[in-house]
């Protein structure tokens, strides 16, 4: 099953957008759906888990799968009850400037293809 996919392009640099990304206390600044982050780790690391409290007062559980700094690239594992979603988010450099921002978004259909519409609006404020 192919994932779903969102993406957002704007003026916010691709360092800066990985700053937002790399710090989960940063996650709700930019991402509407995120109300509170307890994560075990000031920076987001290979094997790091927490608690996501999610602005409809879901607790999701999460573990950081892979991070890659240099190619500005992370992935994680996100569960709710028996629901599971693995993201994986890129950075790209934008010819001329500015960031695009992009995640593939691995689970069941449905549900995927619903996150498809929050997922662009938190990368639309993390780029800008």
């Amino acid at each position: 099953m192919r994932p779903a996919r969102a993406r957002a392009r704007g003026p916010v640099s691709p360092e800066e957008a990985w700053q937002r990304y790399a710090r989960p206390e940063r996650w709700c600044e930019w991402s509407p759906q995120v109300r509170e982050v307890d994560a075990d780790s000031d920076v987001i690391v290979a094997g790091a888990s927490g608690t996501v409290r999610s602005l409809f007062g879901a607790e999701v559980r999460f573990v950081v799968l892979d991070v890659d700094a240099r190619a500005l690239s992370w992935s994680w594992r996100v569960r709710v009850g028996p629901l599971g979603l693995v993201l994986e988010h890129f950075l790209h450099r934008e010819p001329g400037g500015g960031t695009l921002a992009e995640v593939l978004i691995h689970g069941p259909w449905p549900v995927t293809r619903l996150y498809r519409v929050p997922a662009t609006v938190a990368l639309h404020r993390l780029v800008h």
